[in-house]
């Protein structure tokens, strides 16, 4: 299992049953708008400007969405939330409205790194798609996926307001697993040179062993 999570507390915490956890990669949050649009966008701060319309769901809050969390509190680390929220056009807000505008992404894409239409990236990427919204926040390995990369401009933020934890990824096998062997070997293989190659291949770098 992989999943955003620093140290096998914070796993436990989140997924209990997690044992052998490793740190696998450092990612970052970033801001995405695509690049036919050439938006006047540089900043975090930027988002809360009058007429930049956001692309973002409270609703995934309100069931703890850990992206949808973290996108909210680096907002308001940023000091930036009643204008990022006033920002959000209300067919985006919408939860209803969400799983419509997701009829936008193409099928072949959605399956990808176990992202579906439920997924928090894809569904305030698909606002952009439809022009509902101009930018988004998301975490930069969506920026590499296929439908994605090349067709967006990526604005870092500020790693001040980034949450303690939240760009760590690391690797673990579950207890209750029957091929634990197995899934040592593919952890092995995972951080092997072999293995570092296809990470490094779409632009991530492993911090682990």
């Amino acid at each position: 299992m992989v999943t955003r999570a620093s140290t096998l507390k914070e796993a436990e915490t989140l997924f209990r049953r997690i044992e052998e956890y490793k740190p696998l990669l450092e990612s970052r949050w970033v801001i995405i708008y695509l690049k036919e649009r050439n938006l006047n966008i540089s900043s975090i701060e930027d988002l809360a400007k009058p007429g930049v319309r956001i692309g973002f769901c409270p609703k995934r809050t309100e069931y703890n969405d850990l992206s949808a969390v973290t996108v909210a509190k680096i907002v308001e680390n940023a000091g930036i939330k009643e204008g990022f929220w006033k920002n959000i056009p209300e067919k985006v807000s919408c939860g209803g409205v969400c799983s419509l505008v997701l009829s936008a992404v193409k099928a072949e894409y959605l399956d990808y790194e176990s992202m579906d239409r439920n997924s928090y990236y894809w569904q305030v990427y698909s606002h952009l798609l439809t022009q509902r919204a101009d930018a988004c926040i998301v975490d930069e390995i969506f920026t590499h996926l296929p439908g994605v990369k090349g067709k967006v401009e990526v604005v870092p933020i500020a790693s001040k307001y980034i949450p303690s934890g939240s760009t760590t990824f690391s690797i673990g096998i579950v207890r209750y697993s029957q091929q634990k062997e197995l899934a040592k070997k593919y952890i092995d293989f995972v951080f092997s040179k072999k293995g570092r190659r296809i990470f490094k291949k779409y632009g991530l770098n492993l911090i682990g062993r």
